[in-house]
């Protein structure tokens, strides 16, 4: 019999703690792998009026206290 590997789930979490102009999203925020989205307060993501700011598309949470 072989022993299964087992992997814990790596999220690469984000944090905003400042204006970026950058859209993100919960599926790569950091790193190119799934993770949770915190705008933290004096955060923000600003883009064009045709831009999606941020996306929520995986298992992960949006948290916005900006």
């Amino acid at each position: 019999m072989t022993a299964a590997l087992i992997r814990p789930a790596m999220a690469d979490d984000l944090t905003i703690s400042s204006k970026t102009t950058t859209a993100v999203a919960t599926s790569s925020p950091a790193n190119g792998s799934p993770g949770n989205i915190t705008i933290a307060t004096g955060g923000s993501v600003e883009v064009s009026a045709s831009s999606i700011a941020v996306t929520l598309d995986s298992n992960n949470a949006l948290v916005n206290n900006g």
